[in-house]
């Protein structure tokens, strides 16, 4: 039995963690560090690799409501990236978190010149 938070990875997250070495960046990030603005048009997508990510909703009214909480093995800003849109929330670092950072233009020639990655990427972002 699997300790909670200690999950082993899957197929489907390996790929993507190896999708995202292969054409990211590994950056450290801290306490409160945002990774997607709520509102801005996101340019690139991040898998996580260690650390827990807060996704916040701010109302009208400046009022930040959590949403969720992202951890290791999840990706962020893929969908905003892909489709063109603003990101819907804010993505903020709780504590010592670890990303792979790609750029969406890497990400988008990497899916043309293989477009059955694209299908795997969504399953497992899906998950």
């Amino acid at each position: 039995m699997q300790e909670k938070g200690h999950r082993g990875k899957g197929a489907s997250e390996k790929f993507v963690e190896q999708l995202f070495q292969t054409t990211g960046q590994t950056k450290n990030l801290v306490d409160g560090d945002e990774l997607i603005k709520q509102g801005a048009e996101t340019e690139s997508a991040f898998y996580i690799k260690e650390g827990n990510v807060s996704l916040l909703l701010t109302d009208d009214a400046g009022n930040k409501t959590t949403l969720a909480t992202r951890g290791q093995g999840e990706v962020l800003g893929e969908l905003s990236l892909l489709l063109g849109h603003e990101a819907s929330v804010s993505a903020i670092a709780q504590g010592s978190v670890t990303v792979i950072e790609i750029q969406g233009t890497a990400l988008l020639t990497m899916l043309r010149e293989d477009p059955g990655q694209s299908g795997r990427l969504f399953k497992a972002s899906s998950v």
